[in-house]
């Protein structure tokens, strides 16, 4: 099944400048697998 999760805002960085920057708070899809499928994964 899929989730929405919330995701905080927090300070990064810009890798190529080292510069922070504000990102803002956003959604993401999160996956939850089956126990099944986690079983058959874990062997």
């Amino acid at each position: 099944t899929y989730k929405v999760a919330k995701r905080k805002a927090r300070i990064g960085r810009n890798p190529r400048t080292g510069e922070q920057i504000q990102i803002s708070a956003s959604q993401k899809v999160k996956f939850l697998p089956a126990k099944a499928l986690k079983e058959v994964f874990n062997k």
